[in-house]
């Protein structure tokens, strides 16, 4: 079962990632603050659920 965890947290800490380097993009390029917005607000909400803050 613990492995099973690990794995879960490990795909969601690649998820995080790669939200977080699509907001990045966005800013960057310059193509789309909505896109931005959204990454950040998702982003926000899977450190909540990763580190069980609610």
């Amino acid at each position: 079962m613990s492995f099973i965890l690990g794995y879960t947290i490990f795909i969601d800490a690649i998820a995080l990632l790669a939200l977080i380097f699509l907001a990045g993009m966005a800013v960057y390029q310059q193509k789309s603050a909505g896109l931005a917005i959204l990454a950040l607000v998702v982003s926000f909400w899977a450190v909540i659920r990763l580190f069980n803050f609610i």
